[in-house]
This record gives C-alpha cells, structure tokens and sequence, in this order.
C-alpha cells in the first residue's frame, strides 16, 4: 500500500497537481480563518454595544424611579403640617399632618409605609398600605423604634441629606425575576424652627413595580440583565445562581468570585469570560436625585451593579451561522482550486512533456550533426559569423575545440583572395545575398587550415533556414583539394608538354576513329 501511495504521488502530475493545490488550498483557509474572525470580532463588538444600551436603559428607569421617591421625601419633609406640629413639643395636633400623608401614599401608591419618627424613636404618625388602601394607624399600634438600624442610621446624617437603606427582599430562594415585596427605606430628618433635631420621615418603598420595570426594559436589548448589590447579593433580573457552573447560593459572589472582584472593583466595564459575555455599570441610590444643595450623605456609599450578561452558548449559536457561511465558502473555493489545479496540472503536464520532446529532438539533431561525415557548419546572418559546427568540421580545418571556429566569420576562416582572383570578403557576400534571394546555392571556395595555413578547396551548399523565427544560414561543404590539385598536376603537365613540341617543332593531333 505504501508503495502504491508513493507511485500515486511521485507521477509528475500529482507533483503538480500538488504544488499548485496545497499552497493555494492553505491560503484560501488561513483567509477564511481571518475572515470568520473579523466577523465574529464585529458581532461581538455590536452585541457589547447593545449590552450598554440595555444597561443604560436600565439605569434611566432605576434613576428616574429613585429620584422620585427623593423628590416625594423632600415634599413630605417640607408639609407645612409637618413644620407646624415640629414646634409643639407636648401634644402636637396630627390628624392635618396624617391626613395629607394619606393623600400622598393614595396618590402615589409606591409606600408600604409612610411615617414620621421623632428623636426619641417613637413613631408619631404611620399610613400603612392595606390591600391597596392607605391607612392611618391609631396612637395606641405606634411603637418605638430606637432600636432599629435604620433610626441610627437616618438619625446620623446631615439635615438636609437623604438616607437610603439596603433593599429588603422578602421573597423564597426560589424566585428569580420579582421580589413581591422588596422594599427599601429613604429617610431624611427634620428640624424644628430653634434648629433642633426632631427624628425623620421615613418612606418603605416598594420597589418591586421598579425592578419588574427595570428587567422588562432592560431584556428588550440583553438577554439576561441582572441588578446586584454592593455584596454581590442578588435584587433583581436573572438570577446568577443559573448564571455559572457553581449552584450554591444566592448571590454573583458565591456564584463566581473571581467575576464578581473585577465588577466590585470597576464603576463599569465589560468581561468575556468562559461563562459568557459580562457588562456593568454602577448606580448608587443616594446621588440619582439632581440637587447641588443637597448635603453629602454620612452613610457609607451604597453601590449597584446594573449588569447584563450573554451565556457562551448563545455566543456559539450567534457564531454558528458566519461559521457555516465561511465553512461553505471555503469548500467551494477549495473545490474549484482542484479543478483549476487538475487541469493546470495536466497543462503543465503537456507542456513538460513538450519540452521534453523538445530536448529528445534537439539531442537526436546534435547526435545526427555531430555524426555526419560532411563538413556542417551554421552561420549567423548578421553579423555573418558561425554559430555552431559538427565534429568533421574540426578535422577539416584542423581544429581542436569548436571555440577556435565559433564567432568568426568566412572572410577570417579563408584567404583574402579566392582561386577565381575575387577578394574573399565581397565574394562571400555575393553568396549569402544569392542564398538568402535563392534559399539555397552551390559554389567553390578556398578556405585555410587552422593548424597549417594549407588552402583547402570545398564545394559548398550554402542554405538559408529558420530556428526560432531567427534567419541562419547552413553551410555543407564537400572537399575537393585532391582534384583541385590534379586537375592543377594535369594543366601543368599539358603545359610542359606544350612547351616541349613547340621548341622541337613536333606536330600533336587527335584522331576520333568514330
């Protein structure tokens, strides 16, 4: 088999086939690569452009609830009802004051309780909300609350400042998206007319209709928004307990507390984690209401997370689809490539074995030059020079190597004077010229030996031929010197002989007895 597959891949036009496809093949797929990645880089960068637009909205709805209950604590504080009984410090007249608390909680109908505390912790007016009703509690159900956190806590702050509790839920484990009754407490104090301290009005409100506002608002844009508190403890949206890989607990920190850090420690930002796609942003009730003159609270700040969250498998599915798209690409980019790579390898294929033809033919014209025993010899027009010659030229004229003849012209192989008395030079001129109108033409000429200097007498076929489009001219000679040297014995002897009659007065003829 392993021989089979080396046979397959060693026949020439695999090997073509093969350098053409594979360096294509692998471009083609590092470009697909890149691509995928570049798209899936653009729809990660929309997804986290609309994760802070759903955060942002988010923050609108949670500053625009707050601020309104900040906005209807400052009203309630300032009921000139309420300034009134401040300065009576023995029985004050409240029925005017609870009265106008009851309008307020029936109008608005976001209080679980509205009430007013004195200094000493004692509830002087109290509306609670009863089946949707607001309802003023007689003296004898007020109680003392002094003990409370949120009495310190509100009695500690500024005049003027607002103090916000944490969010109360009251509500199992189990629920993840409402918190029926969560609940939290804005309180700011009152002062009487001498400038003295006289407790704080205090609103529990429901925030239950913020927080289902804030979820629907936010789950328009994110697919998981989720409202967290300065620890981590879950207030509202999806619950992170679902969120990641550890099930114990009810809050982000204990989910994941390595996330959970970097969200603490930034105001906002954006996390790509193995759970999936974070984004935070950070809201703090205490400073959502627009009022420069407001004093600066002495609680310690309370923070929230607004947050959003993608799970990596809705990453996976919104990448799938590119991926399928680049996949297909790319396979029908590869299949043509070996198309295209097969027949250009077959092109390639002919176009070797052409060449080498080419060579085969080239070789058995050198091997048929060079074994010819007539003188070959292949001049150049212009410039007239040689070119190439055979074997039996070099032992005609003497020769050792084919460099001594090769790039001289007729006139330096043979004497200045041919045996008709015509200059060499012009005479080979006529010749050429006569081939070249001809194509071909026969004539005698005189060369001279190398080695010797000796006169070499040849007939020659001067013909014209092409090689490459390029004119050359093809010189076959014969040697004549024997014949040309008895014909030259012969006329002298006649010569002699003519002069030997002449001087003994003897008489020569010829008889043709036919």
């Amino acid at each position: 088999m392993k021989e089979l597959s080396g046979e397959i891949v060693s026949t020439p036009i695999t090997r073509h086939l093969i350098h053409i496809f594979f360096p294509v093949a692998l471009l083609i797929v590092a470009g697909g690569a890149l691509l995928k990645h570049k798209d899936d880089a653009v729809t990660l960068e929309r997804l986290q452009l609309l994760q802070h637009q759903a955060i942002r909205r988010g923050m609108d709805v949670l500053n625009r609830e707050l601020a309104s209950v900040h906005r209807d604590l400052r009203f309630i504080a300032s009921q000139p009802e309420l300034r009134q009984a401040l300065q009576q410090d023995a029985k004050p007249d409240l029925a005017a004051l609870s009265r106008n608390l009851l309008m307020i909680s029936n109008l608005t109908q976001h209080y679980d309780q509205v009430r007013w505390i004195d200094e000493q912790g004692d509830e002087r007016v109290r509306i609670d909300r009863h089946e949707g009703t607001a309802v003023a509690l007689p003296p004898d159900q007020l109680t003392n609350k002094k003990l409370r956190y949120y009495f310190r806590a509100a009695m500690a702050q500024p005049p003027g400042s607002i103090y916000v509790a944490p969010l109360d839920l009251d509500l199992a484990p189990e629920i993840q998206v409402s918190a029926a009754r969560a609940t939290m407490r804005f309180a700011t104090q009152v002062i009487d007319s001498q400038g003295r301290q006289r407790g704080f009005i205090i609103l529990n409100y429901l925030a239950a209709p913020m927080l289902d506002k804030f979820v629907k608002i936010t789950e328009e844009l994110a697919t998981h928004s989720i409202l967290v508190d300065d620890k981590g403890h879950w207030l509202a949206g999806h619950h992170p307990a679902v969120s990641t890989t550890n099930t114990q607990g009810n809050d982000l920190a204990m989910a994941d507390p390595e996330l959970w850090q970097q969200i603490r420690a930034t105001k906002q930002g954006q996390q790509l984690t193995e759970s999936g796609l974070w984004s935070w942003q950070t809201l703090t009730p205490q400073r959502v209401a627009d009022n420069p003159d407001q004093p600066a609270s002495a609680q310690e700040t309370l923070n929230w997370k607004v947050m959003t969250w993608v799970p990596s498998q809705e990453l996976a599915t919104m990448t799938q689809p590119s991926l399928r798209h680049y996949s297909l690409a790319v396979a029908v980019l590869i299949a043509g490539l070996g198309f295209i790579s097969w027949r250009l390898a077959q092109s390639r294929q002919r176009h070797d074995d052409t060449q080498a033809e080419m060579v085969r033919a080239k070789n058995r014209y050198h091997a048929l030059f060079d074994s010819t025993i007539n003188p070959i010899l292949l001049f150049t027009r212009d410039p007239e020079a040689l070119l190439d010659c055979n074997s039996a030229t070099l032992a005609i004229f003497g020769a050792t190597s084919k460099t001594e003849l090769i790039g001289k012209s007729t006139a330096e192989l043979s004497p200045p004077w041919q045996a008709n008395g015509k200059e060499s030079a012009l005479a080979m001129q006529s010749h050429l010229a006569q081939a070249e109108r001809n194509v071909s033409t026969t004539f005698e000429w005189t060369y001279k030996r190398l080695d010797t200097g000796k006169h070499l007498f040849v007939t020659i076929r001067l013909t014209q031929i092409h090689i490459d489009d390029q004119p050359l001219l093809l010189a076959s000679f014969r040697d004549i010197t024997e014949r040309v040297q008895a014909q030259s014995q012969i006329r002298s002897a006649l010569q002699r002989l003519k002069l030997a009659t002449d001087a003994a007065n003897i008489g020569i003829w010829s008889w043709n007895f036919n």
